[in-house]
């Protein structure tokens, strides 16, 4: 469990590709869901995952965080946000991009896992409950190699990024298991082609967790999705 932070917007959009075409290095993301009290994969949770750019900006979000001077609005879409079912084997599967970074935090994407809500159609998914607030994380080594390389990354003075063991949230729990994602190559002769992403997530389905996470009050958003309050 992690703070869910606040940039969160409550979208309900069903989909596996959440790029809509948004330049970065690709990276095809596999959470596993398992129940943490009979340690069996969880079927039918809903995976909902949201992340910035790789120029570290957010869907529906006035500016990019840390740097509002000189960030242009994205006051609109949805890129880089969407929500998965486990099948029966407790994976949800997304087409994503690896995350740019933005001043004061680590590279991470951001998790809740809602149960027992449902798919009222092909695209948008209700109801339910949150069970698990939290966030992945990537090696830095990884992350270095990706923005030395990759052109949509380019432009970022790399000195001012915050490395895992700075980062105000997770470096506490960096001695723990279980926040890394595990990367490999999807293309072991192309590095270009981007990389799969693994990473396993313990949820007890009874536990109702408030929706806003760790000490968070709700961030007012219009119907649009425009962040107005990103305290």
């Amino acid at each position: 469990e992690m703070t869910e932070g606040p940039y969160y917007l409550d979208t309900d959009l069903l989909r596996e590709d959440v790029t809509e075409g948004t330049p970065g290095l690709p990276l095809r993301l596999q959470v596993l869901v398992a129940d943490s009290q009979a340690c069996t994969p969880l079927t039918n949770a809903a995976v909902d995952i949201w992340h910035c750019d790789a120029q570290g900006f957010y869907s529906g979000v006035n500016a990019r965080p840390g740097s509002a001077a000189d960030a242009p609005a994205v006051d609109s879409g949805t890129f880089l946000r969407g929500i998965q079912l486990t099948g029966e084997d407790g994976v949800a599967e997304f087409t994503t991009i690896y995350p740019g970074w933005y001043s004061g935090r680590t590279v991470h994407i951001h998790m809740k896992v809602h149960i027992d809500g449902e798919a009222v159609d092909e695209d948008t998914y209700d109801g339910g409950h949150v069970s698990h607030t939290g966030q992945i994380y990537f090696d830095d080594a990884v992350s270095d190699e990706v923005y030395s390389t990759s052109e949509a990354y380019a432009g970022r003075d790399d000195s001012q990024r915050t490395r895992n063991d700075q980062d105000n949230i997770l470096g506490d729990h960096l001695d723990e298991p279980g926040f890394l994602v595990s990367l490999s190559p999807l293309d072991e002769n192309d590095p270009s082609q981007g990389f799969l992403g693994v990473i396993t997530i313990g949820v007890d389905p009874s536990d109702a967790r408030s929706p806003f996470g760790f000490g968070r009050r709700p961030v007012q958003h219009r119907q649009v999705g425009v962040v107005d309050d990103q305290t």
